[in-house]
């Protein structure tokens, strides 16, 4: 009986190593199932970044290209409206000139009949009408004065400025109208005999053309210049229009 005993032992030993080894193999492929499972997953995700990194890379490409199709445009469009705004400009400028030049001319036109005297007296009434015919009175006198006999050539006068506060202030240049250019020319020309004119203070009395902003503006600037080369040593020089010329000997 003791050896089918020993022989019992044997062969349950035996089957449980068997048993032992079967259970440790499916564990081994557990494990080898598990770990491939877990290298999938490991793989995939890893798979998904790189395609989305990808996908954010061609997103980038994309943009940078619109980005540069945007700023090529935007250059184009700012050389457009740049040359544009130039030529805007230009011609506001030129439109400006012309309209300066044309209101130039009107004012101008205006003056084109007048002149205005300095150094007349004024008037103390509080009349304006009085005033106004003391005026036209005293421009009489100073044309008689200068054997210009053309009482009713004279279609208005008016002072200039502010009147002074008091009786003795300096009296306020007088602007004279006539009816013909050609008078107001005989005026200025013989406007410089004043000066021999002691007798009623005629010789304080000085005429000149009546001129705009812009030409009265341009005369300050010859006279400036006319001094500064009188200071230099030239002489004989006169202002004629808008030059400085040399007097002619007589």
């Amino acid at each position: 009986m003791a050896p089918l005993a020993h022989i019992a032992a044997n062969d349950h030993q035996e089957d449980s190593k068997n048993l032992l080894e079967k259970i440790l193999d499916k564990v081994d492929s557990i494990e080898q199932a598990v770990k491939a499972k877990a290298d999938a997953t490991a793989v995939l995700q890893l798979e998904k970044r790189l395609q989305s990194l990808e996908e954010k890379e061609i997103e980038r490409d994309s943009l940078n290209r619109k980005v540069d199709e945007v700023v090529a445009l935007l250059s184009d469009q700012r050389d457009e409206l740049k040359e544009h705004i130039t030529n805007d400009i230009v011609m506001d400028r030129i439109q400006n000139k012309l309209t300066e030049d044309e209101m130039e001319k009107e004012e101008q036109e205006k003056r084109r009949k007048s002149v205005i005297v300095f150094g007349l007296k004024e008037s103390c009434s509080t009349d304006a009408e009085v005033r106004i015919a003391e005026d036209v009175e005293k421009v009489q006198e100073v044309l008689q004065e200068l054997e210009l006999h053309q009482e009713a050539d004279i279609s208005k006068v008016i002072r200039l400025g502010r009147r002074a506060e008091t009786a003795d202030g300096k009296p306020r240049p007088l602007k004279v109208a006539f009816e013909s250019e050609d008078t107001k020319s005989d005026v200025l020309k013989k406007a410089k005999n004043l000066k021999n004119k002691k007798e009623g203070g005629l010789d304080k009395v000085f005429i000149y053309q009546d001129l705009t902003p812009k030409q009265r503006e341009a005369r300050k600037k010859l006279v400036a210049e006319l001094k500064s080369r009188q200071s230099n040593g030239e002489t004989g020089l006169i202002i004629v229009g808008s030059k400085i010329v040399k007097r002619r000997a007589v």
